[in-house]
């Protein structure tokens, strides 16, 4: 899973055995949203008993981090510096 976290909105990506499964971008006002949206696609993706990467650029969020590492403490949450993407 992969996403992208800008001031007002987070884009997400899914992918299961190197195919798409769900990309969509949401509006975010908080970090409680960000994680909401994720733990959705998530659930969408059928991921929820499953280890997986989490994959993400542009803000760095230690908050959503924190809860995600608490909510899937065996799957590796890497942050990326450098984006190809731009936070409009």
């Amino acid at each position: 899973m992969n996403f992208f976290l800008g001031e007002q909105c987070i884009y997400i990506s899914s992918f299961n055995k190197k195919k798409l499964v769900l990309v969509n971008r949401y509006e975010i006002e908080n970090s409680d949203d960000s994680l909401y949206f994720i733990l959705s696609v998530i659930k969408e993706s059928k991921f929820i008993t499953q280890n997986f990467n989490i994959e993400n650029w542009g803000i760095n969020d230690e908050n959503l981090i924190s809860k995600l590492k608490d909510v899937f403490p065996n799957n590796t949450i890497h942050y990326n510096k450098e984006s190809n993407y731009k936070n409009f």
